[in-house]
């Protein structure tokens, strides 16, 4: 659900719970109304706070994000210099194993 709708869900919502009351309850119209205006205000305003808040978190998720990626393509630098010097390693151990292949081939 993207953010922008949550102030208007969250005032028609509060708007329905409150005419369904003013009904049950059987409330003078002038009262129920003037008492749907003032849930219609205030729970727009909560739903605006609310989209402001997920719209913060949202952001600061996103700056995570990138901060970690950021980091691991600074590691995976780091560990490009690494593996040169682990590629150098492992062809004198292949040099090594194969030389013993053809000691074991010489000795048959």
């Amino acid at each position: 659900m993207d953010a922008k709708y949550i102030p208007p869900f969250v005032t028609l919502l509060a708007a329905a719970i409150s005419s369904i009351c003013s009904i049950v309850k059987r409330t003078d119209v002038t009262k129920a109304l003037i008492q749907l205006l003032i849930v219609i205000i205030i729970f727009y305003i909560i739903g605006r706070f609310a989209q402001k808040i997920i719209y913060m978190v949202q952001e600061m998720a996103v700056k995570d994000v990138k901060k970690e990626t950021d980091d691991d393509s600074s590691d995976t630098e780091n560990e490009g210099a690494s593996s040169d010097e682990d590629g150098e390693k492992e062809a004198s151990l292949e040099k090594e194993a194969s030389g013993t292949d053809e000691e074991k081939k010489s000795d048959v």
